[in-house]
């Protein structure tokens, strides 16, 4: 059984729970989302200096290849470009704007997570490849489809708009709804 997650903190007890044997992936999309804030940066970055300063397209060179070292399982080269760009980022401060400022407080945390993470980082591209799901984006949009149909169907019968919140509870014998 694969699990297909966005990586919260609680799923790191699932495998416990689960059937053997049991593989946890953390989703592309969950993965690109944690990337995305520092490669919006590194784009501000190369456009405020366009002119030539050499550290600013360095660093926002390393930042666009983690992402793809992410894709392909290249997690120790991801590791180390992220390192890269903290000690960049401690050796040379161009706090020059909100977002140079704002760049070692996204690396610093993106770097955590992965390095905790890295176990359900897999190559998706190898999987994608291969026809296997590499996103859990099927799953959330049908469970977004019920959640909506039964907040419809609740603010009909009820002439008020609750959401209602169902926790799912799973032990080896049961599954719990509260």
């Amino acid at each position: 059984m694969t699990v297909l997650s966005g990586g919260a903190e609680i799923l790191k007890l699932l495998p416990k729970e689960l059937p053997k044997p049991m593989t946890h992936i953390i989703d592309w999309f969950h993965i690109a989302m944690k990337v995305q804030p520092l490669q919006q940066m590194a784009n501000r970055i190369d456009r405020i200096r366009a002119g030539g300063n050499g550290w600013a397209i360095l660093t926002g060179d390393e930042i666009r290849s983690v992402k793809w070292k992410l894709w392909y399982d290249q997690m120790h080269q991801a590791i180390d470009r992220l390192e890269k760009i903290v000690g960049n980022l401690t050796i040379q401060p161009c706090h020059t704007d909100a977002t140079d400022k704002r760049l070692p407080d996204i690396v610093q945390p993106l770097l955590t997570w992965v390095r905790s993470n890295q176990s359900a980082i897999v190559n998706s591209g190898a999987r994608h490849r291969s026809g296997r799901r590499i996103a859990s984006s099927l799953a959330e949009s049908a469970v977004d489809s019920l959640v909506a149909r039964r907040l419809l169907k609740s603010s009909r019968c009820n002439g008020r708009s609750k959401a209602r919140i169902v926790c799912c509870k799973f032990t080896r014998t049961s599954s719990t709804a509260i």
